[in-house]
């Protein structure tokens, strides 16, 4: 399930957990650890019981860490770096 919301006129869609994990390859608990870290975007709250990631910041992350979006690969950079 994806969810949208107005920012400024234009609308943003928020992803979540499951969507997250495809587009990034890697599990829940790394996308949460590299979260509280601050390696990875911060997810949202869209109602009292429902969180979403900005697409936009998600896909942007994708870019940025050379991650093809829905591939699951490793690549050597991953684990060179270790968990990121």
């Amino acid at each position: 399930m994806t969810t949208t919301a107005e920012n400024n006129g234009s609308l943003i869609r928020f992803l979540r957990l499951p969507e997250v994990v495809a587009l990034t390859g890697v599990s829940a608990v790394t996308i949460y650890r590299w979260q509280k870290k601050g390696e990875f975007p911060m997810r949202s709250k869209l109602g009292p019981h429902l969180i979403g990631w900005p697409e936009p910041k998600v896909i942007e992350w994708c870019q940025r860490h050379d991650r093809a979006i829905g591939d699951n690969t490793v690549t050597a950079d991953d684990n060179q770096r270790g968990s990121l």
